[in-house]
């Protein structure tokens, strides 16, 4: 089974994170991602998810 085009999952995290739906979001991301934010660069998923960027309206979890 091939995975998904890299532009559907980048569609489905941004879908979910922006309706609140983190946790749906957070399935998609890889257990090692790594990311470059400002100010910081995240390594692994932890790391990602307690970056709080959150949805527009604020999306407490």
């Amino acid at each position: 089974m091939n995975p998904p085009p890299a532009r559907d999952v980048v569609t489905d995290y941004h879908r979910a994170w922006t309706s609140g739906r983190v946790e749906d979001a957070m399935r998609l991301v890889a257990e090692d991602v790594t990311c470059r934010a400002p100010g910081v660069d995240l390594v692994g998923i932890e790391a990602f998810d307690r970056l709080s960027f959150g949805p527009p309206d604020g999306g407490a979890r």
